[in-house]
């Protein structure tokens, strides 16, 4: 997902966290046991709602762990809840088909890589912070640091003032 959740804050989210109509996912296990609301943007309300009928498929077996939102598709394990370990497989199996190395594949690396593309877009790290789950700005700040291009145009900007 583009939230830049954590990779706990996945595997414990339940369907009844999902609030489609008002496109908000509720985030009840944060990291330091904190809770927060993060609004949907409008592609991953599309793929939750597309993942909703999908499961719903999956659902229909008794096996299923039915508050999960994230269900195993292993054989030994089909319908429960997705484990920690198995979701980290799923991306880092991704990433290597897309031939990625494999320190730019893992979940961390997706949520720094969220995280930093919303600091672009806002520009405001109280936004970041708030939809991170970070207890501070500073924690919030590095995404700031990673924007490589924006201090070239800055300190380029910078030169021209009299």
């Amino acid at each position: 997902m583009r939230l830049g959740l954590r990779l706990d804050e996945m595997v414990r989210l339940d369907v009844a966290d999902v609030d489609l109509r008002s496109a908000r996912l509720r985030v009840r296990h944060g990291k330091g046991h904190k809770a927060r609301t993060v609004d949907l943007p409008p592609g991953t309300l599309a793929a939750l709602q597309t993942w909703l009928v999908a499961r719903r498929a999956v659902v229909a077996d008794t096996q299923v762990d039915q508050g999960a939102l994230l269900l195993s598709f292993q054989p030994a394990a089909r319908g429960q809840r997705l484990s920690n370990r198995s979701l980290y497989s799923v991306v880092a199996g991704y990433g290597q088909l897309l031939g990625l190395d494999e320190t730019l594949c893992g979940v961390h690396a997706l949520r720094r890589t969220a995280d930093t593309r919303l600091y672009r877009a806002t520009r405001d790290l109280h936004v970041v912070a708030d939809v991170l789950g970070h207890a501070s700005i500073a924690t919030s700040a590095v995404y700031a640091k990673l924007d490589v291009n924006t201090r070239r145009a800055a300190l380029a900007a910078a030169e021209t003032i009299e």
